[in-house]
């Protein structure tokens, strides 16, 4: 794309955010120190040691005995993490909202495998209230997803550059309830990602 290998950004940027009981998801690194990822990732009740790796961190994995990041969004499934990462050029936050047809990436440690990348395609952005399980601005991308990859990025390609713009909240998978299927999408092939709006928001609390 007219910026740049998509791989070679998401591999300095991409983390793998493990737990306890050994669920992970995926986190990525905004700027040197931050690192965005969906808060039913990290703010486990059960859960109280996390491990975080991947190319951008540059030192052994932390465990810590304590959540590692506290949400300042009390709707949005996005929470942030400070721990020590190598110096990163930061990603620009798209300042504009995803429309239906917009050429997306997104990538995340989906299952047991290492990290993948995925093209998708933005299809519609729910509003607030849109049914009891919508309690922010969701967009919805259709592409390859899979569990795992909660908590990583959508990124955008604008002004020559990648933009963040949303963070993935939950897959469309068969146990997504009943209020989803209404939306005629492939229900395996779908995922659910708190928008740009919810990201600024969460960001600028």
């Amino acid at each position: 794309s007219e910026c740049g290998n998509a791989y070679e950004y998401f591999e300095d940027r991409i983390v793998r955010v493990g737990v306890q009981h050994g669920g992970h998801g995926t986190g990525f690194i905004v700027k040197t120190n931050k690192i965005l990822t969906a808060k039913h990732v990290v703010w486990v009740e059960q859960s109280k040691f996390y491990e975080i790796t991947g190319k951008g961190m540059n030192h052994r994995p932390d465990y810590l005995d304590r959540p590692v990041a506290i949400t300042r969004a009390d709707k949005a499934d996005i929470a942030e993490v400070w721990i020590r990462t190598q110096k990163i050029k930061p990603t620009k936050i798209f300042d504009g909202m995803l429309l239906p047809g917009d050429k997306v990436w997104v990538a995340g440690y989906a299952s047991v495998y290492p990290w993948v990348i995925v093209e998708g395609v933005v299809n519609t952005t729910l509003e607030p209230g849109f049914n009891k399980w919508t309690k922010a601005h969701t967009t919805i991308i259709t592409g390859d997803f899979a569990q795992g990859m909660s908590g990583g990025p959508v990124l955008i390609c604008r002004d020559g550059e990648f933009q963040y713009a949303g963070t993935i909240s939950a897959m469309g998978v068969q146990s997504v309830p009943m209020g989803w299927r209404p939306l005629r999408l492939p229900l395996n092939f779908i995922g659910f990602v708190m928008s740009p709006f919810e990201v600024r928001k969460f960001l600028n609390k």
